[in-house]
């Protein structure tokens, strides 16, 4: 991946973590993914994330990234590290979430 693709992925997580940090979701979300994703965006979530999957496009990923808030009683998002990874950008998220005893804790 290149430096632009690098940066693209830093600005939208950083662009999507304000968005589901305050309280216009829907509006800034979208207006985010329309900024920085394509329709063809893949997002894959990894295993041991409490009901993974991968969500494919650009309405899906900002659906998926709703449901966090009802799904994992998202309180917060934060970018962590964002780099080339050769043919994908792999990007790390620091998520503060209302504690449970429903999932064991991710490490």
């Amino acid at each position: 991946m290149s430096q632009e693709s690098v940066e693209i992925v830093r600005n939208w997580m950083d662009a999507g973590a304000d968005a589901l940090n305050s309280g216009d979701d829907l509006d800034a979300l979208a207006q985010a993914a329309d900024r920085y994703l394509t329709q063809s965006v893949v997002y894959e979530e990894d295993p041991v994330w409490p009901d993974p999957g991968t969500f494919r496009g650009r309405d899906a990923v900002v659906r998926r990234f709703l449901e966090y808030r009802d799904l994992i009683h998202l309180e917060g998002v934060t970018r962590g590290d964002v780099i080339d990874a050769g043919d994908l950008v792999l990007a790390q998220a620091r998520v503060e979430m209302l504690g449970g005893d429903e999932w064991p804790a991710l490490e």
